[in-house]
């Protein structure tokens, strides 16, 4: 799977006050100003393999000023529940990653407002051989419009769409 890549002006970014009141078309112009971070971001996770995924994935969110913590998977610790299923693949040294924005300490927590939770996943099924492929899964590239390589649709686009309105946020 792939996501097209917009063809738009960025010459003239949006701007807008954070105390302001933002219309359709100034958050428009906002998430458009973001496209090269998300080909970028994009790129960067279909490059990054194994466990260079997770890495990868953690300096996105630190870029955008999120504390990470590293949650380790351990499947003995889950058999019994009773929505258990076996996994895929062995635990080995994989971990969940848990991304939190908090206030800054010059705001008081109970005047910004609620929560917001992202989630998804980075895992991939397996290329298969990689003479299907036109070039290889893990070299993402960009054609008609469209970028291709692992994971480019399922689910690491998604995620840098989530990292992208999260940007996007923090620049209003």
């Amino acid at each position: 799977m792939t996501y097209p890549v917009p063809d738009i002006d960025l010459s003239t970014p949006a701007t807008t006050s954070s105390t302001a009141p933002c219309d359709a078309a100034a958050i428009q112009q906002a998430v458009l100003a973001q496209s090269a971070y998300m080909k970028d971001a994009l790129f960067q996770l279909v490059r990054a393999e194994g466990l260079n995924l997770s890495e990868t994935m953690e300096a996105l969110l630190t870029d955008l000023g999120l504390a990470t913590e590293r949650l380790p998977m351990n499947t003995a610790d889950m058999a019994s529940h009773p929505l258990f299923s076996c996994p895929c693949n062995p635990d080995g040294a994989r971990y969940n990653l848990l991304a939190v924005m908090e206030p800054p300490a010059n705001v008081d927590a109970s005047q910004v407002g609620g929560s917001l939770l992202f989630n998804g996943h980075l895992d991939v099924v397996p290329t298969g051989p990689e003479s299907l492929w036109e070039k290889s899964p893990f070299d993402p590239y960009e054609k008609d419009g469209w970028i291709y390589g692992r994971g480019a649709g399922d689910m690491k686009g998604g995620i840098v769409c989530a990292l992208t309105a999260l940007r996007t946020l923090q620049s209003m």
